[in-house]
């Protein structure tokens, strides 16, 4: 199917290619069935693609090539992508460092998982995991985490707190007393 052109067929290839789950991981081979399926709108696939980009997996880290992945899937109104292009902005990675464009794409998220409730919620500071954040590459990625659909590394609750509010005080709104 992947070969006649099944987007999803091609994005679940690109995955068993990439964890080596019953196949022989083949990274390249990975990229190349991912890259098939999100040519073809595959919004999973786009999103798994930015977060290779952003954390250098297996490619150079290429944070534009990131931004170019996640907002096609984000503004067709993916939670996830929406979630990693916030982050994009909030870090100025791959995009000028913009706050309110970050809080826009966050509440976008938000909104997007609100309506979707197979997902599940997001927590009104735009932040909850949405799908399990990417822990393996969180070296890469300083003060970002990537939202995907494997591996797990919770982020310290302290640090989200003084990163939101943060984040707050740039909009100009009152954070409060420092909590992270």
């Amino acid at each position: 199917a992947a070969s006649q052109g099944s987007m999803t067929a091609q994005y679940r290839l690109g995955i068993l290619y990439e964890s080596g789950q019953g196949v022989s991981q083949a990274p390249l081979k990975a990229l190349g069935w991912l890259r098939r399926a999100a040519k073809q709108g595959h919004a999973p696939a786009q999103v798994r693609l930015g977060v290779i980009y952003a954390a250098g997996q297996s490619v150079p880290r290429d944070d534009a090539k990131a931004v170019a992945w996640f907002r096609p899937a984000a503004e067709r109104g993916d939670a996830t992508a929406q979630y990693n292009l916030g982050q994009m902005y909030a870090a100025g990675r791959g995009v000028r460092k913009d706050y309110a464009e970050a809080m826009r794409w966050f509440e976008r998220a938000e909104e997007s998982t609100a309506s979707d409730s197979a997902t599940g919620p997001v927590s009104v500071d735009g932040l909850t995991r949405i799908e399990t954040p990417i822990g393996t590459a969180a070296p890469n990625i300083p003060s970002v985490n990537m939202a995907s659909e494997s591996a797990h590394l919770p982020e310290p609750q302290g640090e989200r707190i003084a990163d939101m509010q943060e984040l707050l005080a740039a909009l100009g709104y009152d954070p409060g007393l420092r909590d992270g």
